[in-house]
């Protein structure tokens, strides 16, 4: 340890700052890059150095390691097999030195002192000594989790190789020709159950031919009590469902019989008759709504009641009680039940009930019971229940304060939003929010002055606001009546403004949308904006509006007045489980349209244009084009921490008669924290054009994919791989921009290729995360064969952010 205090105390003297004797790593790596990749091979000697066995005493051993070795060429999942045993040893990073074991070795001693306890407490571990019962329970585990999965005549043995006080064991595993299942029947006394059951087959987990497993017998058991829950089945629960296995059979598989149970009570009179009846369906008969309700007085007293009927409806009613003042719609309340009076019961219904409400953002207390109200030994064939929903609303207005941190392709920033939010506006649940927002942030200048490209402490300001109506239904014209039940609608109406001042120049966008959303079975969601307005209003400075002049009409028009009016649908596939370590994909498609729709009128107006030959609309010129764009990901977990992600996005945006470019706002662009890594953010493309890091460079088409594999380090610390590939074009050739247009012949030429290492701290509702990325295909030398290969540890590029970059 004295070797590493004194070489690290004399390389800090020779480059440290003479005022101070504090290291200054900075100057230490920039000067001498590779101090890096010597200090660290250092570090990992020296804790491997370490010996960890010197506190073992005699006769024990350290568990250096388990092994765990299939001796046939059965399936047996490995991976899950490597974690069922309890007897683990010591953690190490990246898979290499045990990092908290030489820690705790290091600070151990006979004398407690209060700073290597401290130490040994917090950063130590204590060393793993070898125990064979708990070995041998390692190898009972391993057998029952076996049988789990039809290999009921498994072998499991051990061994155990002693070297240096470290113990190393090997598992060696068996696992023979598996159960398959040969034969399937169902001794089902209900014939209603049994037809319920049987409507679709393909439903039916159990197959002829699979392999045993226990946890498809079980997930079978949960398919049928929710099928029947959903068919009015109130009481049934999957203790009435067993199954018969028989294994004696010549073969290697096993006949299943899936038993369902009559329900059984004892006969009135008698303490020891039982009589068999049968599952009886119950309908809803009246849903109660308690929209005051007080969790700390649940047996109060009510003095109204309104009863409220749906159109159409036959039977029962939605019975509201209250005190004094009834501050919700009964009318907009029962829509956005699910259950309704003359229903069957149907647990899918109470579900999605809770999800609406909950989504309204207006109750603090969500509450569904029910009450049988039939006679529990009546022979009928249906039974009722009278449903009882119990609401506590929350605050009317409420009122937030957030300081945040900023990052945005790596311009770092700090800002304040506050938020008020009115509940219930309009008796309907519809939420109206204002928030106001300020921040400051550091931006790349454009201009060519003194300060040219060097980034300025904060010299960004930003000021927005924004109202916003939410109405949790559809509003005029769409009825709720031609959707089905599954469908959740919400109106927004929006009105908001945002002023940018910048040593370039000062933005005043201000925006308006009406539009609808609706989430249509939890995974896909929907959004439409019929109505969308911005207008940009630009005023550069003098020697920014100087720099422009130097520059083409397509770049001239990002930094110039433009009105917006769209239209835009956007769609969302997200099939994420709430239960961890399941695949999943996420999909994104959008599309919008600009301006097309002004030109028709404008054309047939025969409407004038300005010098610029555009259509202007007071004054200002209306942006004119069709964009599309889409985002596709795919998850791929090996275990609750290790997976493997994958991006692919494409999109591409054509400028009509109005528009010799898209707006600024509206390009693509590619590098910084979230895309192409080993790039700064906007300094890739288009194509092979070259315009240095003082370029803002944006496109009309892009085309990137990326891939990552993630894995655990230590304790909340996460690491990850990764490589992105892509560029964005231009749709029309630019002699100012040369070589950035799209060509089908030459643009497969033109991707740029990253790799890195990220390393993350994940808390899981919060991840920070620092990526290192060096490119290793670079556009630009496509066109210039003189310059240097690209890799170069040199350009490493350092990327921070917030969450996971896709």
């Amino acid at each position: 340890m004295s070797i590493l205090v004194q070489f690290l105390y004399t390389y800090n003297h020779r480059f440290s700052d003479k005022r101070t004797d504090d290291l200054v790593f900075t100057r230490i790596f920039r000067k001498k890059p590779n101090l890096l990749f010597i200090l660290i091979p250092f570090l990992l000697m020296f804790f491997s150095g370490c010996n960890s066995t010197r506190r073992i005493p005699n006769g024990s051993y350290l568990l250096n390691s388990n092994k765990y070795v299939l001796l046939d060429k059965q399936n047996a999942n490995m991976s899950d097999i490597e974690y069922i045993s309890t007897h683990i040893p010591n953690k190490r990073i990246l898979d290499l030195f045990r990092f908290n074991l030489h820690v705790y070795t290091f600070f151990d001693s006979k004398k407690q002192r209060k700073i290597p306890v401290w130490v040994q407490k917090h950063f130590g571990e204590a060393p793993v000594i070898l125990d064979t019962n708990l070995v041998n329970s390692g190898i009972k585990q391993i057998k029952l989790y076996l049988y789990n999965y039809g290999y009921f005549n498994a072998e499991v043995s051990k061994e155990i190789i002693y070297k240096h006080k470290k113990a190393n064991v090997i598992y060696k595993i068996k696992a023979n020709e598996p159960y398959t299942i040969n034969n399937i029947t169902q001794n089902i006394q209900d014939s209603n159950i049994k037809a319920l059951i049987n409507k679709d087959t393909s439903l039916i987990l159990l197959k002829k031919g699979n392999q045993y497993q226990s946890k498809i017998i079980s997930q079978e058991r949960d398919r049928i009590t929710e099928l029947l829950n959903r068919r009015g089945f109130y009481r049934f629960s999957k203790e009435f469902i067993t199954f018969s296995i028989d294994t004696n059979l010549s073969c290697n598989c096993l006949n299943i019989n899936t038993i369902i149970q009559d329900p059984f009570f004892k006969k009135s009179g008698t303490s020891d008759s039982i009589i068999y009846g049968k599952h009886i369906p119950y309908k809803i008969r009246n849903v109660v709504v308690n929209t005051n309700f007080n969790p700390l007085l649940p047996t109060e007293s009510y003095s109204d009641t309104l009863l409220y009927q749906k159109e159409n409806q036959k039977f029962g009613s939605y019975i509201f009680i209250y005190n004094s003042d009834l501050k919700y719609s009964p009318k907009k309340i029962a829509s956005f039940l699910t259950i309704a009076p003359g229903d069957l019961y149907n647990l899918g219904s109470v579900n999605r009930t809770y999800t609406r409400l909950n989504e309204l953002k207006n109750f603090s207390f969500i509450n569904i019971i029910f009450t049988d109200i039939s006679d529990s030994l009546s022979a009928d064939s249906i039974r009722y229940l009278d449903c009882k929903i119990q609401l506590r609303p929350t605050d009317k207005f409420s009122f937030s304060a957030e300081a945040k941190g900023t990052n945005t392709g790596g311009n770092l920033g700090i800002g304040v939003d506050f938020t008020t939010i009115t509940r219930n506006v309009f008796k309907g649940n519809e939420n109206l929010m204002y928030r106001l927002g300020a921040a400051y942030e550091a931006q790349k200048l454009f201009s060519n002055n003194s300060t040219t490209n060097d980034l300025l402490l904060f010299n960004t300001f930003e000021f927005s606001g924004s109202v916003k109506l939410d109405i949790p239904r559809f509003y005029f014209p769409i009825k709720i009546k031609y959707f089905t039940t599954t469908v959740r609608p919400k109106s927004i109406f929006n009105i908001g403004g945002n002023y940018q001042q910048r040593p370039d120049y000062t933005r005043f966008i201000s925006t308006s949308y009406f539009g609808y959303e609706w989430i249509q079975k939890r995974i896909m969601k929907h959004s439409f904006n019929p109505i969308d307005i911005n207008i940009v209003k630009i005023n550069p400075t003098a020697s920014f509006l100087e720099t422009l002049n130097r520059y083409n009409r397509r770049i001239r028009e990002q930094y110039t007045d433009h009105l917006l009016v769209a239209m835009r649908y956007n769609f969302t596939y997200d099939n994420q489980s709430l239960k961890k370590g399941k695949n999943f994909i996420y999909f994104r498609f959008g599309i919008e349209s600009v301006g097309n729709v002004l030109n028709l009128a404008m054309n047939t107006a025969k409407a004038k244009k300005n010098e610029s030959d555009q259509y202007t609309i007071g004054g200002i010129p209306y942006a004119n084009y069709l964009l599309s764009d889409f985002d596709f990901r795919y998850y791929h977990q090996y275990t609750k921490k290790t997976s493997f992600a994958f991006r692919t996005s494409f999109g591409i945006g054509v400028p009509f008669t109005n528009s010799f470019s898209l707006p600024f706002e509206k390009s693509f662009y590619l590098g910084g924290a979230n895309s192409m890594r080993g790039w700064k953010m906007r300094t890739l493309g288009p194509g092979s054009f070259d315009g240095g890091e003082s370029f803002e460079s944006i496109g009309d088409l892009k085309i990137e994919s990326n891939v990552e594999y993630r894995f655990p380090i230590w304790n909340y610390f996460r690491g990850a791989f990764f490589m992105d590939a892509g560029n964005i074009w231009l749709v029309r050739a630019n002699t100012s921009i040369p070589n950035g247009e799209f060509k089908f012949n030459q643009f497969y030429k033109e991707f740029g290729v990253d790799a890195g290492f990220g390393l993350r701290l994940d808390f899981d509702y919060f991840l920070i995360r620092v990526d290192a990325a060096i490119p290793l295909a670079n556009p630009v030398y496509l066109n210039n064969p003189n310059l240097k290969t690209p890799i170069n540890l040199s350009k490493t590029v350092l990327n921070f952010g917030i969450g996971y970059p896709f």
